[in-house]
């Protein structure tokens, strides 16, 4: 009815009685659909599209089985196949006129030669038959889209000028390697192209969502040998290549066949008797981080003597053949999307990616500009390459459009620097918003709002996974909150027929263009993750007292509770590098306390023991312990390692406990606020006491979650009374920040401007605050009943990543933070 409206009565009413009229003075109006069959036609109201004038644009399958039997000519008119100018174009040329030689010359490119002329192009109807048959047969995809078949032109074509350029595929030097060479490289093309050009997502019929966007190829389970042309485009780089002498193509992994007789044993033979190094059995997985940067500086024509490398990111063999498949993408002009669990390092690599490429080129420029004499050029400060928007529910198209612009005006500045140096613009969780059409025309049409966006440009986007919760989990979700919308036939926001809140993440659906540049990032196995772990640890710890014999110890029982709580099916399963961070950070932190904290202990009957096993002790139970229900069967679990610190999982509770009784005595005793008296002591009170001073002093997000009469509000009120600088009596206390709490009622209505706004105001008045003054003044937010805000449509919750997160790194300039959380009794 809506289309009805704008289409031929030119308005739009409203519910209120406001008429609407359209803006534009176009002649035309164009209505574009999927498909407008007459199962669609026969939904509306009216049935007033069959009288409209209309062009069907036709798959390529469709187009080819058009070619092959055509329509009877007055169907002809209506009907849009290959579009001639895409058809002509010299990037589809060169594609189709290389296939079409290799396919019909058995493998062979001997005597083949590229000419773009009117002569040579292929005009007819019966090229562009043949055209769509020598694309369909190269990508071994039956049905793809003309937007896949466009991204597996782009990449060949980047591939081909590069093998054009190649002085390895000339004539005079290919003698040597004979014919099978250049027909090898085109046949590994055509292999790669599969993972480049074709999608991810598995073929689906039906209207399931969750269906429609699940994985098929999954990162971690296929295999990933690339041959690359160097930036340079003449040589180039083999990594994850392994050949056996039989010439079969093998993982280096699992040393599973892949493809039999990949490459001719004759071929194999000549490539090592011109380069003897060059064995194609390297085993990749051993290389070391030197190894690996030399890779990918030589892939992207990187000088590795002007990068510094970051002291917090590990190089790994995998992290670098995805920055290499990353850049393959943006060198050929393909969008790109990637898939991944929270904190897998999607955000880390794609900023390591473009800082070490904003190096090389920064100092080549400075370098040019000193040796020129300038006085005056550029600063480091103003070369930004990476624009990152982090995308929630509140995020308005005004706001996309704002990052273009400013993205847009970075890169001509990048521009001046350095011609080559490419303006890349990452969209955090793309598909959290309703904004999702926005940003599909800005990545796959280069447009905003019909606006082309400049060529130095390249867009990135990470989405969240779609996948339900089990049914465990959805029922304990239905408990959270007042629960007076939580069934599920109340329950507006859905995506197809799934209620949000059943969903591990609240998601829009992707638009169809945007699926099939989908592709796995993969997930962070166990040995990987602890050499990050190791990484953050020595890093974190080397300007500590702890001794470095030590380090392995603490490395060891954080990998342990991270692999005990990733093996749950509750959404404590959710672990990444934030949490290891924030171990480190809470060890440290009680690192410092333990002398004045150990003084007080001593009239408590504290356990005795050393910093360094106390500290673990309470990181543990501040990161790990008490987000679970089941904590005797975590503690149990981690006791193989608890034990190199001389310690069971019985005595890791208790002293645990005793620390929480120490801040609980020091707040309703000690503070000389006037709390000692109509309060009756329990385990719920001391533990919230203690959760709230620890991450409010460290700045670590804390959500409380509990039933009514736990206690949750009782603790606020009592670390609001006794954050209070000097006023306290205690020593302890005093210690601690002073603290001003800013709360915000939460509810079903709960937008993400308005929360975003509570952040702001705090951060304003701290600044303000603590300009002239010696003690610093903490504001804390409190979102109360937050679970309501999760009912919005708008998901405003989804702004709570980029207030509360900075890829795992404490931001000292933040706030501090609860969420307090009901959960209602299950009837």
């Amino acid at each position: 009815m809506i289309i009805f409206e704008m289409v031929i009565l030119r308005k739009l009413e409203s519910s209120f009685g406001k008429v609407f009229r359209p803006s534009f003075k176009g002649d035309y109006l164009l209505l574009e659909g999927l498909f407008f069959s007459r199962d669609f036609v026969s939904r509306f109201p009216i049935e007033f599209i069959p009288f409209l004038p209309t062009i069907e644009c036709l798959s390529p399958a469709m187009s080819l089985a058009q070619y092959r039997n055509p329509s009877r000519g007055d169907q002809k008119n209506n009907i849009v196949l290959m579009e001639k100018k895409r058809f002509g174009s010299v990037e589809w040329q060169r594609v189709y006129q290389y296939l079409r030689y290799y396919t019909t010359n058995n493998s062979s490119m001997t005597g083949f030669e590229f000419k773009n002329s009117e002569e040579t192009k292929m005009k007819t109807t019966k090229d562009e038959q043949r055209c769509i048959e020598v694309f369909l047969e190269t990508m071994g995809s039956e049905n793809p889209s003309w937007r896949e078949i466009d991204n597996f032109v782009k990449f060949m074509n980047s591939q081909f000028r590069n093998y054009e350029k190649s002085c390895f595929t000339k004539e005079v030097v290919s003698e040597d390697l004979g014919p099978l060479f250049n027909s090898f490289l085109v046949k590994f093309m055509i292999f790669m192209s599969k993972e480049f050009a074709t999608q991810s997502l598995k073929i689906s019929e039906g209207d399931d969502v969750i269906e429609n966007h699940a994985l098929e190829r999954i990162w971690d389970k296929t295999f990933h040998p690339y041959i690359f042309f160097n930036e340079e485009g003449i040589t180039f780089t083999f990594i994850g290549f392994n050949i056996e002498t039989p010439g079969n193509l093998v993982d280096p992994i699992t040393r599973e066949i892949k493809k039999r007789n990949f490459m001719k044993q004759e071929l194999l033979g000549r490539l090592i008797s011109i380069d003897p190094e060059l064995t194609f059995k390297d085993d990749h997985t051993k290389m070391g981080v030197g190894d690996l940067f030399e890779k990918l500086c030589r892939t992207l024509c990187l000088d590795k003597d002007l990068i510094k490398l970051p002291n917090d990111y590990e190089l790994t063999l995998d992290n670098t053949i995805k920055m290499l498949a990353i850049h393959m993408r943006l060198r050929s002009w393909i969008p790109v999307v990637i898939m991944g669990e929270t904190g897998c390092g999607k955000t880390r690599l794609i900023r390591f990616l473009c800082d070490v490429t904003r190096q090389h080129h920064y100092r080549k420029y400075e370098r040019f500009c000193l040796e020129a004499g300038l006085e005056h050029f550029r600063t480091e400060d103003q070369c930004e390459n990476l624009i990152t928007l982090r995308v929630h529910g509140g995020i308005t198209s005004k706001q996309i459009s704002d990052t273009i612009d400013a993205a847009e005006e970075q890169a001509a500045i990048n521009m001046e620097i350095s011609e080559t140096l490419e303006t890349v613009v990452f969209f955090d969780e793309a598909n959290t918003t309703a904004e999702i059409d926005l940003i599909k025309e800005i990545m796959c049409n280069h447009t905003i709002n019909g606006r082309p966006i400049g060529k130095s440009l390249r867009f990135i986007a990470a989405v969240n996974p779609y996948r339900k919760h089990t049914p465990e989990m959805i029922q304990q979700l239905n408990n959270a909150g007042l629960g007076y919308r939580n069934r599920n036939e109340n329950v507006k926001d859905r995506i197809g027929n799934i209620p949000l809140r059943e969903l591990v993440y609240r998601v829009h659906p992707l638009p169809p263009s945007l699926r099939p540049l989908i592709w796995d990032f993969g997930t962070m196995d166990t040995p990987t993750e602890k050499k990050y772990i190791r990484l953050i640890v020595t890093n974190k710890l080397k300007s500590t007292s702890v001794a470095s014999n030590q380090f392995d110890h603490i490395v060891d029982i954080i990998s342990g509770s991270q692999d005990t709580l990733r093996r749950r099916k509750d959404q404590c399963s959710f672990v990444s590098l934030r949490d290891v961070n924030r171990f480190l950070e809470v060890f440290v932190w009680f690192l410092d306390k333990y002398d004045s904290i150990m003084a007080i202990a001593g009239k408590l009957d504290f356990i005795d023991m050393n910093a360094v096993k106390w500290s673990v002790v309470n990181a543990i139970g501040v990161c790990y312990y008490v987000r679970l229900t089941a904590r005797e069967e975590f503690a149990v679990a981690i006791e193989e390692h608890l034990r190199k610190f001389g310690l069971t999982a019985a005595e890791m509770a208790n002293v645990f406990y005793q620390t929480q009784r120490i801040f609980y005595e020091q707040m309703i005793l000690e503070s000389g606020v006037g709390f000692n008296e109509g309060i009756a002591q329990n385990k719920a009170l001391q533990e919230n006491i203690f959760m709230m001073v620890v991450c409010i002093e460290l700045r670590i997000p804390l959500f409380i979650v509990g039933h009514p009469g736990s206690s949750k509000s009782l603790a606020k009120l009592v670390v609001q009374g006794c954050m209070s600088g000097e006023a306290t009596r205690s020593r302890l206390l005093q210690s601690l920040s002073k603290i001003v709490m800013t709360f915000f009622q939460c509810s079903p209505q709960s937008e993400a401007e308005a929360i975003e706004r509570v952040f702001e105001n705090a951060q304003t008045f701290k600044n303000e605050r603590n300009i002239n003054t010696e003690r610093r003044t903490l504001p804390v937010v409190v979102l109360d009943e937050i679970g309501l805000a999760e009912d919005s449509e708008k998901m405003p919750l989804k702004a709570l990543h980029s207030l509360l997160e900075d890829d795992g790194n404490v931001d000292r300039t933040k706030v501090g933070f609860i969420g307090m959380w009901l959960y209602t009794t299950p009837s």
